[in-house]
Parts: C-alpha cells; structure tokens; sequence
C-alpha cells in the first residue's frame, strides 16, 4: 500500500481564520483505492505538534481539517507506519485573514457588528475602552491600513492602535498597557506605559496611516500618509502579538 497527500498550495499560504482541508490517499500497488489503510492508528497527521484525527475517510480517502491558528509558519507531518510520506513534513504559511475583534477580550461598552468587523464606541461617559483583535501575529511582516473617520474632537477625544499581548485587562488607558506598544491620533507612541512623541502629526478625519509588525525585528512602525513621516517603536516582543485598539 502506498499513501500519497494532497495538503493544498502550502507555498501560496493559507488565511488564519479558515480551517486548512487536506486529504490523504491509501492506494496499491495498481493504483486502487485501498479502504482501511489508516486503521490502527497506522497514518498519522500531525499539525504544530499535536496529532489531529481525520474528519472523514471513504474508499481509501482520508480527509483532515487543521485547526485554526494564528499567523505564522507550522510544521505539518504525515506518517504512515512511522515513516513520512509524500515529502513529509511540509511547512504550511498561515497569513493573516480578514480582520475581526474578539468579543472575549472587548470593553462591554464597546458594540462589535454581528460579523465582528466593525467596533462602536457607545459610551455616553469618558470612558477609556479598548479590544483586541482575534488573529495574532506570530512571525513575518504584517501591514495594515487604517482610514480614520468619525474622530468627533480629535482635540480631546482620540484614538490609539498597535499591538499587545494577551490577557489583556479590560478598561485600561494607554499609560496603564504594560503589555501593549501603540500610536495615538495625538501624536503619541506608547510602548509599555512609557509615552514619547513620535513627530508624525495628529490624525484628522480622511487620514491613512498604515502599520507595520515586524516580528523578526521587534518593531512597530506607523506611517502618517498625509504628513509622510514614519516612526517605529523598537523592542516590540511577545510570542503572540494581537492587534490593539484604544478608543477614548
């Protein structure tokens, strides 16, 4: 009996948030289909570590669904009777997907959108709320682009985004974020409570400023589009970086 597998375009990567399918083949030696080759626990798949159970199997055909992770890069082995098929192991790219807010780390005041993509300050009070974002950075480069709108005062009101580990409490200011490095619309860069002026200008409504996590350089790096300055915050760490927003 042979086995052959079909992971998916591992090189293209995959989005975080949707389960990896892949499919194992039990084949003879005349190119059929053989049922029962994986019994007996004698394939084995094995995601980040840790061995996942197929899904289903009819004909000779093994299906698996890989658990959602963050982004990142994961090994993936498959073994049959011990010994790695097919090019085992493979590595599987995991990039970020499309971003959403995790409702178990979201200020109760803050009203998330039933897809999770859209997050409303609806406090009434002078209320300092934050949210994470549901999909971590792991390793890699990661850019992402924010148009600014709907900043009420931006002289007294403002907002903060970055990145930040977890648990992370919940209600916190800036200044109290001691697991978080962010830009205010002020003007601000905050890394683990300690604040400098970053020179990039306060954000006005119709503002770009795009983001960069570098996790092999432990920097974040905000890019003012309007003013065309760019600042980075050094010494950015964590093993799972979250996207962090900060509203005020």
């Amino acid at each position: 009996t042979t086995m052959t597998s079909d992971p998916g375009n591992l090189n293209d990567g995959v989005q975080a948030g949707k389960a990896i399918a892949m499919t194992v083949h039990a084949n003879d030696d005349s190119g059929h289909w053989v049922r029962g080759s994986a019994d007996n626990n004698n394939l084995k798949v094995v995601f980040n570590g840790r061995e996942v159970g197929e899904t289903s199997s009819n004909k000779g055909v093994y299906k698996y669904t890989l658990p959602l992770v963050p982004a990142g890069k994961y090994k993936l082995e498959i073994t049959f009777n011990g010994m790695h098929i097919d090019h085992s192991p493979h590595e599987v790219k995991v990039l970020a997907g499309l971003h959403q807010f995790d409702r178990a780390y979201c200020h109760e005041d803050i009203h998330l959108s039933c897809d999770d993509t859209v997050a409303v300050h609806r406090s009434g009070d002078d209320c300092h709320l934050n949210v994470l974002g549901a999909t971590a950075f792991r390793d890699g480069k990661h850019v992402f682009r924010l148009q600014i709108d709907g900043l009420f005062d931006p002289e007294n009101y403002y907002l903060s985004v970055g990145v930040s580990t977890k648990p992370l409490p919940k209600g916190l200011t800036c200044g109290d974020a001691s697991t978080a490095s962010t830009f205010a619309s002020d003007g601000d860069a905050w890394h683990r409570g300690d604040k400098t002026k970053s020179g990039t200008g306060w954000w006005k409504n119709g503002d770009v400023v795009s983001l960069t996590m570098d996790c092999e350089a432990h920097t974040l790096t905000l890019h003012h589009e309007r003013t065309n300055i760019t600042y980075s915050i050094n010494k950015v760490e964590g093993e799972e970086l979250y996207p962090f927003f900060y509203l005020y």
